[in-house]
């Protein structure tokens, strides 16, 4: 049986990689990697996220995207009452708050990006190889390179997703600023 290391990763981005006449609210994008270790998530964080959900929802397969929580699509209809968004909101900022994770993220300034190169690379990829970097760097000083490291993406549309799994084979394989492969047993699931 393969060997797992102690740290589960999840990823999301915020704003979009598009560098074509992007406005002015959009002139970031974000890369966030969240890691957690396995047993204070799966013993502490989950189940403060469930109780959240079971309280708000009467299930806990509601998945929190910002998206649709803000914009109370879906599952999160039910935030357009005021009290129900404030009960909820602070209770999921108290969550947060409380719960231990390391945050590595990646900020790309698209503008300054198009104003430095004439023909840049996606933000996307710029972010994840930068992150993946980060990670790598933060499994070897935990010596948990050598063990399977799982990375969990948040989906995208099917042609994103194909475009993100051959930038994080690329990557993973030695396409870096180190030039050398990363964790060899990286694992993205999308």
């Amino acid at each position: 049986m393969p060997e797992f290391n102690a740290y589960t990763v999840f990823v999301d981005e915020s704003g979009t990689d598009n560098l074509k006449n992007f406005k002015k609210d959009d002139r970031y994008f974000v890369l966030a990697f969240c890691i957690f270790d396995k047993n204070y998530y799966a013993k502490e964080a989950v189940p403060k996220f469930q109780k959240l959900k079971f309280d708000t929802f009467g299930h806990d397969q509601t998945i929190i995207h910002g998206y649709d929580m803000m914009n109370c699509i879906g599952d999160f209809k039910c935030l357009q009452d005021p009290k129900i968004r404030g009960i909820f909101l602070g209770r999921l900022t108290e969550i947060i708050e409380s719960t231990n994770f390391i945050l590595i993220s990646t900020v790309i300034d698209k503008q300054r990006l198009l104003e430095k190169y004439s023909t840049p690379q996606n933000p996307y990829d710029i972010a994840l190889k930068y992150s993946l970097e980060r990670i790598q760097r933060f499994m070897v000083e935990r010596n948990q390179a050598d063990k399977i490291t799982h990375i969990l993406i948040e989906s995208r549309d099917q042609h994103s997703n194909i475009k993100l799994k051959h930038s994080f084979n690329k990557i993973k394989s030695g396409e870096n600023c180190n030039v050398v492969p990363l964790i060899r047993p990286l694992n993205s699931v999308l």
